[in-house]
């Protein structure tokens, strides 16, 4: 298995500044970690796929577990549709990546464990948002 986290946009042989801890703790367990540059991902996912195939293992889909920025879950389906093409694999399904990073799809599920919430579907006129936060009172 390895672990992808995002490089820093400045520099991308270094791991983005605010997941240097994990990377850190991954190596000491002895999991191999590779950097993808996110902006390149999300663009053209089979160029970024290009370079961390080169460095697989002889492994036949190989598992990957990402850690990074958000992508929308077409572009994580396009970034996944591509590593499969090389023979590595997403530990993640486009569908469980929405469950788990999409707020209103996560919600449902532990309502009663997380504060109470409200979201909207772009932006509601300001009453339709008093309306919403009505439910708060003065916290």
């Amino acid at each position: 298995m390895r672990m992808l986290f995002c490089s820093d946009s400045k520099d991308l042989s270094r791991v983005e500044g605010s997941l240097e801890r994990e990377w850190a703790a991954a190596r000491a367990a002895g999991i191999r970690c590779e950097l993808l540059w996110h902006d390149e991902a999300i663009d053209t996912p089979e160029r970024s796929v290009r370079r961390l195939a080169a460095r697989s293992q002889d492994v036949e889909s190989e598992l990957l577990l990402y850690r990074g920025w958000m992508f929308r879950p077409d572009r994580y389906e396009r970034l996944l549709a591509a590593l499969s093409g090389a023979g590595l694999r997403l530990i993640n399904s486009p569908d469980q990546y929405k469950r788990c990073h999409w707020f209103c799809e996560w919600y449902p599920l532990l309502e009663g464990e997380t504060p109470t919430s409200v979201w909207t579907t772009g932006v509601p006129p300001l009453d339709e948002i008093m309306q919403l936060l009505h439910q708060f009172g003065d916290r």
